[in-house]
């Protein structure tokens, strides 16, 4: 049958709205993240956590150092005479690759973890080191003491280092630099030295001050990485990550619109489900515990129902049966505990008891719970 025009002209007013709502949702990215949003993030400027390094980038624009949060959604803006501290532990793609190679190579400085920059100099074209994870006394150009934490990585074979800022005991770079053109891509194998509750142990903070300076005085902390990117829409839709989205979201649209259009059988009606009621699963629980043959059963679920229907009234509690017998009815605390005891002791013995005595002991809890709604 055909649609109606009507039906037709509302199905695609939907779509065109659903395109408006999901153009707003990319066009508005929040400018500024939340504390409670920023605060378990790795390598965020933002983060005032353990694993954050707002410390970091606090202290060197105390050092009167230019400081700034990149936030854009590509690096091709950098500007050569900046340092770029890359600190997030996420893959780079081959377009950020492509990117940061660039912005290397027309003069900046890029500091990375050591996966990041091995990764750099490889797609140079150079002969990347090794990343190697290593527990060593490390000591700094400038013999300043240092705590470089538990995780550390230091640079083995590959090309040699233009500069070493700290190296192990061996002499194998833990912090050092690697030219590419005009810049230079300097690897910094321990990331909890950067984090906020390090920067003020021993002389770290001095040893990042040192090295920022020799890097520059334009500092660039990436927040890409972290998440908290932010741009325009137009930004977003027409850079290359976001291009299979738009492109996803058209054939998502082609196919809402040929499903719209003349449907050449009629639809087959869905047969309905047929929905046990609670009769029926309570019989089958109880068929699940005549086979079992196991009296300990029952007698489990009813503890626990007791419990559950006093737990109503006072809340949550240790015994809730026990304790509402002792406020609703003192008088048949002891009893109530005597009951609930005994059950509890049936369910715990290693073989089912006999019927009878199971029997019993559930009549006696009953009786003691009826006793205690009898107002």
């Amino acid at each position: 049958m055909k649609l109606s025009a009507a039906r037709g002209t509302a199905v695609l007013s939907v779509l065109g709205f659903g395109t408006a709502v999901l153009l707003l949702v990319f066009a508005f990215v929040p400018k500024v993240p939340a504390g409670h949003d920023a605060w378990r993030v790795s390598g965020s400027t933002y983060s005032s956590g353990p694993e954050g390094i707002k410390a970091l980038y606090l202290l060197l624009a105390r050092e009167g150092l230019s400081t700034e949060r990149w936030r854009q959604p590509t690096y091709s803006t950098l500007s050569p005479n900046e340092t770029l501290w890359l600190i997030a532990d996420a893959p780079l793609g081959v377009l950020e690759k492509r990117d940061l190679i660039a912005f290397v190579d027309r003069g900046g400085a890029l500091v990375a973890r050591p996966k990041a920059a091995v990764a750099l100099l490889a797609a140079a074209g150079l002969q990347a080191p090794e990343s190697v994870a290593l527990t060593s006394t490390f000591v700094t150009d400038d013999a300043s003491p240092i705590e470089a934490g538990e995780h550390t990585e230091v640079l083995r074979g590959g090309v040699a280092a233009t500069a070493t800022f700290v190296e192990s005991e061996e002499g194998e770079p833990l912090v050092a630099s690697w030219s590419i053109g005009r810049g230079r891509v300097v690897a910094f194998g321990a990331p909890e030295l950067l984090q906020n509750d390090h920067v003020g142990r021993a002389q770290n903070g001095a040893f990042l001050v040192h090295l920022a300076r020799e890097l520059g005085t334009a500092h660039v902390f990436d927040e890409i990485k972290t998440g908290f990117a932010h741009a325009g829409i137009v930004a977003l839709l027409f850079s290359v990550p976001y291009r299979a989205v738009v492109g996803q979201l058209g054939l998502a649209l082609l196919v809402a619109l040929v499903g719209a259009t003349i449907r050449h059988q009629p639809v087959e009606p869905v047969r309905a489900r047929v929905r046990r009621s609670t009769r029926d699963h309570v019989e089958a629980v109880g068929y699940l515990w005549a086979r079992s043959g196991d009296t300990r059963l029952p007698l489990a679920a009813l503890a626990r129902a007791a419990d559950s229907r006093a737990s109503s009234h006072i809340g949550s509690a240790t015994e809730p049966f026990i304790q509402w017998a002792a406020r609703a009815k003192p008088q048949l605390a002891g009893r109530a505990a005597a009951a609930k005891h005994a059950v509890d002791a049936v369910c715990r013995e290693p073989t089912a008891p006999r019927g009878a005595r199971a029997r019993a002991a559930a009549r006696e809890l009953r009786m003691v719970e009826r006793e205690i709604r009898e107002w």
